[in-house]
């Protein structure tokens, strides 16, 4: 249909997606691409743990998969191709890496595509086909996806919650889980988190969810998960990975670090592409005031994760 002006009523209009929609229709997404491309994927957390109950309900901001090993880049191309961006990652990120995250620009939420999950010691090698194995299928955006059975959602939940213990978000994801949720029998959740080798990561939870988990021989937690669990602010891990790095390669990564590239400020807020080289000043003030103020806690958390790795 034509208007006045020889321009189609369509063409006036422009469509903004809502956050939740943006959601389901991004699994739904990921769901056809990896279809497409032959790739096993697991939708992990958000909107699949909400529907088998180990998550409280509640709107999700991304969407999370798991995806089988080697294939991660697969999907990271498969997305490229319909207008999606990797998004840089800082230089000194500030955790381990364990997963990269895809935006667009007109779409209001983020895909976030993980090759192994913290806290998960075992290989992905090995843990994504015992993992596979758990799938159970949902439907997101009135098409079917596979995401985990309720031993594997819970394993996935409390981990998440347990890397960042103190956050007030995780308190209540976790009490919901040991309150709320319907828990997975010991026996199922005990023997899959043995397999995968997450039972020293899982041992708060363990203890606190099932009396028989007192009898179990928890094995000492990996430096990998000290290390994320016990550092709260960002610039810790910074200062670990340039700490590991010889002194000729560190003076790029610091350069790059207090003064990064426009675009990874875009790639974060997507309100901020096209703004004035004034207001990107003023943001990178605001970012280097926040690092002065927390530089003591990061000083501190630094020398406690270097003295620990120094014992063992």
């Amino acid at each position: 249909m034509k208007s006045s002006g020889g321009v189609s009523e369509v063409d006036q209009h422009t469509t903004t997606l809502r956050s939740q929609e943006s959601v389901l229709l991004s699994a739904a997404l990921v769901a056809q691409i990896c279809e497409d491309l032959q790739v096993r994927v697991l939708f992990i957390k958000g909107p699949v743990a909400v529907q088998i109950g180990v998550r409280p309900p509640g709107d999700s901001n991304d969407i999370d998969v798991l995806v089988e090993p080697g294939k991660s880049e697969t999907v990271v191309e498969g997305l490229a191709d319909r207008g999606w961006k990797l998004r840089s990652n800082e230089v000194c990120p500030p955790q381990p890496i364990h997963s990269v995250t895809m935006f667009h620009p007109q779409w209001p939420t983020d895909i976030d595509i993980h090759f192994v999950f913290p806290g998960i010691e075992a290989p992905p090698e090995t843990s994504f086909p015992l993992l596979w194995k758990h799938r159970q299928e949902f439907t997101l955006a009135s098409r079917p996806v596979l995401g985990l059975d309720r031993s594997g959602a819970t394993i996935i939940q409390a981990l998440h919650a347990l890397r960042a213990p103190a956050l007030p978000k995780n308190v209540s994801e976790l009490d919901y889980l040991l309150h709320e949720a319907a828990m997975p029998s010991w026996s199922e959740i005990r023997d899959l988190a043995a397999d995968i080798d997450a039972l020293a990561s899982m041992k708060p939870y363990l203890l606190a969810a099932y009396p028989q988990a007192i009898e179990v021989d928890f094995p000492e937690v990996s430096s990998d998960w000290v290390q994320r669990t016990t550092v709260s602010a960002p610039g810790v891990h910074r200062l670990l990975q340039l700490a590991s790095l010889p002194p000729n390669r560190r003076w790029p990564l610091i350069r790059r670090a207090l003064f990064p590239p426009r675009r990874m400020f875009e790639e974060s807020n997507r309100s901020l592409m096209g703004v004035g080289r004034v207001h990107v000043l003023r943001i990178r003030i605001v970012r280097w005031g926040s690092f002065l103020r927390s530089l003591p806690q990061i000083l501190r958390e630094y020398r406690t994760v270097r003295n620990g790795q120094g014992r063992a």
